[in-house]
């Protein structure tokens, strides 16, 4: 609460000068080099504070600690944006592979339809057509599910990459594992080492079904 009051007054300190400093910048003055120096501040200052906002903790720790703090958050933000910008890459590829997919298996639906159609006085051959065609709206449900999924990873990607939702999978076996991960997490008491080895074997089973997920768009086919 100290740190937050203390970081709002510097920066509310900050702004007032930076206003100090445009209102003489709006007048004249006849020192260019002194007009310099406050246009130079001025710019510093618009630096800082958004730097001071959202990164540093402490305004009252030493400067070369607040720096590291700044360094390391700003680090943290451009690798999210690399994570982010890979992660939009890998879908986007995936999409259009679905995309295709998608069609040519519309494409056998309705020459599937047809087939039972054109069978239908013939019952058993009719029968085996229409489980055929079932088992391929499967697959084209299965598609849709992904599609669903990669819409969802795209809007939100830049969370995603960040740790603060979990990229969405399809798969109904890796689902089950996860969920069960989960709950093992939950029925563990919390600082012991069995709650650690639920959580490291929850994360395992999520990174797992991630990489299944972003390659899977290359294993549609039914087994």
């Amino acid at each position: 609460m100290y740190q937050a009051l203390n970081k709002q007054r510097q920066i509310n300190d900050m702004r007032q000068r930076q206003q100090e400093i445009q209102e003489k910048l709006g007048g004249e003055l006849s020192d260019p080099k002194l007009k310099a120096g406050l246009l130079a501040e001025s710019q510093e200052i618009a630096r800082l504070i958004p730097q001071i906002e959202n990164y540093v903790t402490d305004v009252n720790a030493p400067a070369e600690h607040q720096a590291k703090e700044v360094e390391a958050a700003e680090s943290k933000i451009a690798a999210n944006k690399e994570r982010t910008s890979k992660l939009l890459r890998t879908l986007l590829k995936k999409q259009s592979k679905l995309i295709t997919d998608q069609a040519e298996a519309q494409a056998e639906k309705d020459k599937l339809e047809k087939e039972v159609n054109r069978l239908a006085s013939d019952p058993e051959a009719h029968a085996q057509a229409k489980a055929k065609l079932a088992t391929h709206e499967a697959k084209i449900a299965r598609l849709n599910q992904v599609s669903d999924a990669i819409k969802f990873n795209q809007k939100n990607a830049i969370d995603i990459a960040a740790g603060d939702v979990q990229l969405q999978v399809t798969d109904p076996n890796a689902l089950a594992s996860i969920a069960l991960c989960q709950r093992k997490v939950e029925d563990a008491m919390d600082g012991t080492i069995a709650h650690d080895m639920a959580i490291d074997a929850l994360r395992n089973e999520q990174a797992k079904a991630e990489r299944e997920f972003l390659g899977e768009v290359d294993a549609y086919e039914e087994a």
